[in-house]
């Protein structure tokens, strides 16, 4: 009897911990983004992917404004600060 819901189970953790890890790896990646200005032209082409082809211009502007005020606050975090960021 358990084993013919362990497929559907073990999808089921699997979406989970999907929806459980993706913002905060995105956050995570986003702090890194701000941190480190190499990376500033991928984050500006991954910006312009938003605009042109996942969302409309209107929510896409409201989208990228809110993740440059996350970058400049996450600029100014300590080292004590990214670490809990990360955890």
């Amino acid at each position: 009897m358990g084993e013919e819901r362990l497929p559907q189970v073990t999808g089921s953790l699997t979406l989970t911990m999907i929806l459980v890890l993706m913002p905060m790896l995105t956050i995570d990646a986003l702090a890194i983004f701000a941190v480190l200005p190499l990376l500033g032209t991928f984050r500006a082409s991954m910006g312009a992917c938003f605009v042109h082809s996942l969302m409309s211009k209107r929510v896409a502007d409201t989208i990228l404004n809110y993740l440059g005020q996350f970058e400049t606050k996450s600029v100014r975090l300590s080292a004590l600060g990214g670490v809990m960021l990360i955890m």
